[in-house]
């Protein structure tokens, strides 16, 4: 079942900032007699565009200042139009419903795939048309930072310094691990069975849309070579290719326009008729590399 509200403190922060930085501490019996007080506490703004802003949020022990809990909370302000476009809305189209963008990040978190930014919960002002989006916080940042890092690294060598080729193999498999989960619902072993689940399509492939954890201590080779996990975000342009949309026709437009496959552009040709597909996200992935 998607969660569609967050209420309390304790489970996660509903506050922007700065406008209140700082909640209110919460009160919990530790189970000893004894109590646990926490507060949640926004460290920092993220970065922000079209879609809303991003924070980092912690919750804390107030007596003894270890970090309990780290999450981003992405808050977003729909437009008349946005809250009114079926599009944004998760099957069956209800205004003010589940948000698409929720639905998806959800259904694709609870696979298990961990190629796929964990979701952790949202909530809704349908008065105000804002929305608050709840996913894990990264440590490490987006990929497109390595890549920036490498590139840097280069212009005060003098020298060609790249990636190393067996992390860009290791991303490249994680990446297509993800995309097969958005294709067939798989986990990291497992495929759901025809006709149990309906295709999604990320439409935003790149590398700022790729975060960087720690290396999956079960991956013995990438915690051997200390490589980074890597971890697809982002699915506000994210689409299932549900039977009461037309494809190509509902879904060109949304993307980044330098990893835009041929089919996502506006123009009407031959081309651009193609049906929209997990191909659409291979084009993308290709023009990371």
């Amino acid at each position: 079942m998607v969660q569609d509200k967050i209420t309390t403190n304790d489970d996660l922060p509903h506050t922007a900032f700065p406008k209140k930085a700082l909640l209110e501490p919460v009160v919990k019996a530790d189970g000893k007699g004894g109590f646990i007080k926490q507060a949640w506490y926004c460290r920092s703004y993220i970065g922000g565009g079209g879609f809303g802003k991003c924070y980092h949020w912690i919750l804390y022990d107030t007596d003894t200042n270890k970090v309990v809990k780290s999450v981003v909370s992405k808050n977003m302000d729909l437009s008349a139009s946005d809250w009114n476009d079926r599009r944004t809305w998760s099957s069956p189209y209800t205004p003010g419903g589940v948000l698409s963008e929720v639905y998806i990040h959800q259904r694709l978190s609870q696979t298990g795939n961990t190629s796929i930014l964990p979701y952790l919960g949202y909530k809704l002002d349908k008065k105000k048309y804002q929305a608050k989006i709840y996913t894990s916080y990264s440590n490490r940042g987006e990929l497109f930072g390595l890549m920036k890092h490498y590139n840097r690294m280069s212009h005060r060598a003098g020298t060609p310094c790249p990636i190393p080729e067996p992390y860009i193999w290791h991303v490249a498999n994680s990446l297509l691990n993800s995309m097969n989960c958005m294709y067939s619902g798989a986990t990291n072993k497992n495929i759901a069975g025809p006709g149990e689940w309906v295709e999604v399509v990320h439409l935003d492939f790149k590398a700022h849309n790729l975060l960087l954890f720690d290396p999956d201590p079960k991956d013995r080779i990438a915690s051997k070579y200390h490589w980074p996990s890597v971890k697809v975000i982002d699915f506000g342009l994210a689409r299932e290719l549900r039977d009461d949309f037309a494809n190509p026709r509902d879904y060109k437009g949304p993307g980044t326009t330098d990893f835009r496959a041929p089919e996502q552009r506006g123009r009407d040709n031959a081309t651009n008729s193609l049906p929209f597909s997990c191909a659409t996200d291979v084009w993308g992935l290709g023009t990371n590399y």
